[in-house]
């Protein structure tokens, strides 16, 4: 009240003291929205940095070792070949494993794999590394950081069966 009659003693019109109060309550409630912001910030900082360290086993290589190359269209890549790598590699297995397993066994038994996949998913390449010193001539050093998932593998049904 003491600020419109000053104001008015002085000559002046109402509106001034009305525009005064505005910016007077638009700066208080900008500094508390700058506050609200600055505390918002900080929580969501301090989740991300929580979010990091409870999901760090999970991340690529290529997170913690930047010289290291991510490598998606390889996994992209991987991923399309994976049915076809997945018999390759059944029957490669089956090919090999068998006769070993065979020849270590009596005569009068037989080993056979009935059922054995690698899974419906593709592994997965988190990054590569390729050393170009401190390498012999004619060498190419890589480092590939692979993600298997372990429960992909299924061996069923491996009997010795004596012969018929």
């Amino acid at each position: 009240m003491c600020t419109a009659w000053v104001v008015g003693i002085c000559g002046f019109s109402l509106w001034w003291v009305v525009l005064g109060s505005v910016g007077w309550w638009l700066a208080v409630k900008g500094k508390t929205n700058a506050t609200n912001m600055k505390k918002a910030f900080q929580a969501q900082q301090a989740n991300d940095q929580k979010f990091v360290r409870d999901n760090i086993e999970h991340l690529p290589s290529w997170v913690f070792f930047p010289d290291q190359e991510r490598c998606e269209w390889f996994n992209r890549m991987l991923y399309q070949l994976w049915p076809f790598l997945n018999q390759y590699l059944v029957d490669m297995i089956i090919g090999i494993m068998e006769p070993a397993v065979n020849s270590a066994l009596p005569a009068v038994m037989k080993f056979k794999f009935e059922r054995i996949t690698m899974g419906d998913e593709a592994p997965r390449i988190g990054g590569i590394k390729v050393y170009k010193e401190h390498i012999a001539r004619g060498e190419v050093k890589l480092v590939i950081a692979t993600r298997l998932n372990y429960s992909m593998f299924d061996v069923t049904h491996c009997c010795c069966l004596p012969y018929a």
